[in-house]
């Protein structure tokens, strides 16, 4: 049997797939392969970019000023940093030794402690949050200042408080003695009796007031706001008290008057929402007792002047 005739056939048919098969496959890109006369093979051509690192910021999340009662303890306040360098770690200090046990452990919080003021004036200090992202930039920062309130001032023991009643006189100028506006009142527990004199087993305190205020509404008359301090000189200028003419007094239940001086004394008058305050205080010259007495309210003083 003569096979030539069936074997040719059957040899062009697998050369023909093999060549099918070969030229449809493609190289690493997608496209037919080129069989290499490219030069570009199998790399990808594709250039990657790397991601920029976005500029950080760092400041504050509430406030920049924490208030602090005097007693201190621990607070702790929060910041927020944006676009942070990996890395790199946020610090924060203080420069106050009354401000201590600073902590700052990247989450965005510092915790801090202080020490309580035993003075009687407030305090200011200061913590710095810092961010060194770069070796050739100045780190970012920000401070958060602290206020401090002043220890409570001991409360003064006086020998003599009164809360007294008020019997107040516009005395107007009295050119050439003095060219001052005087205002003269007496603060008593018990008042007057109806013809002026002086009640049995009461307490008189009597001020001189000189101002360089004359009364803004003579039908409602209030001793001018101020602050008032004791003068021995009569001479009576403004804002000051006649020391020749400013005492304490008791009656005893017989009637009889013991006068005292003023060694020292100030009086403040402050107009409230009822009036207006007035609060003395004062050494006595005698026996070196110390006193305080005030009046709140809108008792107007007489007009006197002539």
């Amino acid at each position: 049997m003569n096979l030539s005739k069936h074997v040719l056939p059957a040899v062009l048919i697998l050369t023909f797939g093999f060549f099918t098969f070969t030229s449809c496959e493609k190289n690493a890109n997608g496209n037919p392969d080129d069989g290499g006369n490219t030069g570009g093979g199998n790399e990808d051509s594709t250039q990657v970019e790397p991601p920029v690192q976005e500029e950080p910021a760092l400041y504050p999340e509430n406030t920049d000023t924490i208030k602090v009662a005097n007693k201190g303890g621990m607070f702790s306040f929060s910041y927020v940093l944006e676009n942070p360098v990996e890395g790199i770690k946020t610090t924060a200090t203080s420069v106050n030794d009354w401000i201590s046990e600073i902590t700052c452990p990247g989450n965005g919080t510092v915790s801090f402690n202080v020490s309580p003021n035993q003075e009687y004036t407030g305090r200011e200090g200061s913590i710095r949050v810092e961010y060194p992202y770069s070796e050739t930039e100045e780190p970012l920062y920000f401070e958060t200042i602290i206020v401090q309130d002043a220890a409570p001032e001991p409360e003064i023991q006086y020998d003599i408080e009164l809360e007294g009643k008020m019997y107040g006189q516009y005395m107007g100028k009295a050119e050439p003695i003095y060219s001052t506006y005087r205002y003269n009142f007496f603060l008593t527990d018990n008042g007057f009796n109806e013809d002026g004199t002086a009640k049995p087993n009461s307490v008189y305190i009597r001020m001189d007031l000189f101002s360089g205020y004359a009364p803004e509404d003579m039908d409602t008359i209030f001793p001018p706001e101020g602050t008032y301090t004791i003068d021995f000189s009569r001479d009576y200028p403004a804002m000051t008290l006649s020391g020749n003419d400013c005492y304490y007094m008791t009656i005893d239940s017989e009637g009889v008057a013991l006068g005292y001086s003023f060694e020292d004394c100030t009086c403040t008058v402050e107009m409230t929402d009822t009036g207006y305050r007035v609060d003395i205080t004062a050494l006595i010259a005698e026996d070196g007792r110390t006193l305080h007495a005030y009046y709140e309210g809108d008792e107007p003083f007489r007009d006197y002047t002539i």
